[in-house]
């Protein structure tokens, strides 16, 4: 309740009912976690008071929901007076029933409309109706009888100090008189915090009222302007970079909701400078860094864990860094960046690359634009610049961003077009005690001996070892052997580990989108299946962006080749969009690239094999043939 924007929300706003779905679901799985007798309380939104519903756990398997903290005649008739003075009435709250744990999903909508009442004032008939389950529309509820404390009434309308009346006292007794006064004690907190915010609010108001007239002071003034319109500003990246950057999208699933979190994956990479080591920490000893290493090794890791670490505001150089602008050099293309009339300026890169869909007025942008000016202690992140495919267009954007002071620069080995650095940083592959963690931290601490086994299985194969060296194999590795070890035999291939992950990827698609059973594709080639003409087009759409040098593809590119098939192609999540938007029309706009630029290479390896054995039309076998006259020699 602290922390929600104060502005008033209009009673069953559609488009709110997704965000409430969210919370419910958060809610549920807060009811879920419950140890016994623990309980967790909504305050529906009753007229002038709430009215609350109480989920507590009595034993391993149930939840019972209970009504309490009432007001005198609010609701009338709903519950058992046990007692009445002249100033207030003593009452029974009132048990709806108990309700299975696995029945808390199905129950979803019945939690969206409590969820909502949280934000009206229920009227008398919907909040009877509600609350107390008068329309049975809790599934699977349960009759249960069961003594509880009795409540005193409370006021018409002191909800904010609602779960610190003499009801509370009476229910933990006066010898945790203690434990109350102290719980009230972080009330009085929370309402001094309340109003502080309260305060903070009415400033940012004003703040956005000023701001309406520094857009008429001339440009070359707007670095005079108040230091608070700067910080706003950074506040408002470092959510966009704690909103995108806080998970770290995998291999297996391009959804954030099923992506671990950075800070739990993350093993800290070893760098090397002409064969010395180098701390993480004195990355930045040197102005500008070059940052080498083979595809999968963990640059694009590295620089995603240094963006999410200067968003949570980490000590880690931020005295060194006021700003960071991280870009990804593969999204600089056409069908990013199609070309217009007007040139495209630097802050237009950073608007979409690093606010990401967060429009900047043009206020804001002239302020930036300022910083970029007149500060020297930002720090640009570019990373995968052998993956760059840039158009003419943006050569000018290019070369501003090359010419920064500060900057970190990633690539391949072989790709670093001569860029002027100050100190060449050369990342490690994983060793050994690396992929021990690695695995133990992938299998947590339930399935410790699954990652027992699974590294007894890598160690014990010296080709399997060195693929496992690269981070991004190593994880598809562990999804492997977690789902389907049996598919992995001892002294396995690189080619043969690539294909043993694809025909995973496929079989999950096939079983969970084609509704198949595992016993239904047991001694089938599931390449044969007809639902797997999917996979073909993915190499299909491998070999047409490799054709071209590209890393990216559109939606456009994509429906053209896949047809009605566009949804799923995308559920084998060997495509990646690069913003999530499940949306019909939003699917054929986006820009996808492949998991990882090995798997991309793989899938146009496959294309090319499958044409030229096959018996199709001259004319794809012809433009194999000359794909690979022109590029046999390029790495």
């Amino acid at each position: 309740m602290i922390n929600q924007t104060f502005s008033i929300t209009s009673m069953h706003k559609p488009h709110l009912k997704k965000y409430y779905q969210s919370i419910a679901k958060n809610v549920i799985s807060k009811i879920k976690k419950l140890e016994i007798n623990q309980e967790y309380t909504i305050p529906t939104g009753w007229i002038g008071h709430a009215v609350c519903v109480s989920f507590q756990r009595i034993n391993k398997t149930h939840i019972v929901i209970r009504i309490d903290n009432l007001a005198p005649d609010n609701p009338p008739d709903m519950h058992i007076i046990v007692h009445s003075t002249e100033k207030f009435n003593v009452t029974q709250p009132k048990i709806l029933g108990q309700l299975h744990v696995n029945h808390l999903e199905i129950n979803l909508n019945y939690f969206v409309l409590l969820i909502d009442s949280v934000k009206r004032d229920l009227t008398f008939e919907d909040g009877k109706s509600l609350i107390y389950n008068l329309d049975e529309r809790i599934i699977n509820l349960d009759k249960i009888q069961m003594h509880v404390p009795c409540f005193i009434e409370q006021a018409l309308a002191n909800c904010f100090v609602k779960c610190f009346h003499p009801g509370f006292w009476i229910r933990v007794g006066e010898k945790d008189q203690k434990l109350y006064e102290r719980l009230l004690l972080a009330e009085k907190d929370n309402a001094n915090l309340f109003a502080s915010r309260c305060i903070e609010k009415y400033q940012h108001n004003f703040n956005d009222l000023f701001d309406r007239f520094t857009t008429l002071v001339e440009k070359e003034d707007i670095q005079n302007l108040p230091f608070s319109n700067r910080t706003r500003l950074q506040d408002k990246l470092k959510m966009s970079y704690k909103q995108h950057y806080k998970h770290l999208l995998n291999n297996n699933n391009n959804s954030i909701e099923h992506c671990s979190l950075l800070d739990d994956k993350y093993i800290r990479l070893r760098f090397e400078n002409n064969n010395k080591p180098i701390d993480f920490k004195n990355l930045f000893i040197k102005s500008r860094v070059l940052m080498i290493g083979e595809a999968g090794c963990g640059k694009t890791t590295v620089c995603q864990y240094i963006t999410y670490s200067w968003a949570i505001e980490r000590k880690l150089w931020s005295n060194q860094f006021e700003w960071i602008f991280y870009i990804k050099m593969r999204n600089l293309n056409s069908k990013i960046y199609p070309s217009q009339s007007n040139n495209y300026l630097l802050i237009d890169i950073i608007e979409k690359e690093c606010f990401q869909g967060d429009k900047l007025d043009d206020f804001e942008k002239q302020t930036l634009a300022n910083q970029f000016e007149n500060s020297s202690n930002i720090l640009w992140i570019l990373d995968g610049f052998d993956e760059r495919m840039i158009p003419e267009y943006l050569y000018s954007v290019e070369q501003e961003l090359l010419t920064k002071s500060y900057l970190l620069l990633t690539s391949r080995t072989y790709a670093t077009y001569n860029f002027p650095y100050d100190i060449q940083i050369q990342i490690q592959n994983f060793t050994e005690t690396d992929m021990e963690n690695y695995i133990s931290n992938y299998f947590s601490f339930t399935l410790r001996t699954t990652g027992r086994e699974c590294w007894t299985f890598i160690s014990c194969c010296e080709q399997l070892r060195q693929t496992a060296r690269i981070p991004a194999c190593l994880e598809i590795i562990c999804s492997l052997w977690e789902n389907d070890k049996d598919k992995l035999e001892f002294g396995i291939s690189k080619g043969k580990l690539y294909q043993k992950m694809c025909d995973y990827l496929l079989r999950r698609y096939l079983l969970k989108f084609d509704y198949l059973c595992n016993s239904a594709l047991i001694g089938r080639d599931i390449y044969q299946e007809p639902n797997a003409l999917v996979f073909e087009h993915l190499e299909h759409l491998a070999f047409e962006a490799t054709k071209e040098h590209r890393f990216t593809i559109n939606g456009h590119e994509i429906k053209k080749i896949v047809g009605l098939q566009f949804r799923s192609v995308l559920q084998i999540f060997l495509l990646i969009p690069k913003t999530q938007d499940d949306s019909s029309s939003l699917l054929l706009e986006n820009v996808y690239y492949f998991a990882h630029r090995s798997f991309q290479e793989y899938l146009c390896a496959r294309y090319i094999i499958r044409i030229l054995k096959s018996s199709c039309s001259t004319e794809h076998k012809k433009e194999v043939i000359q794909f690979i006259t022109h590029e046999k020699y390029n790495r």
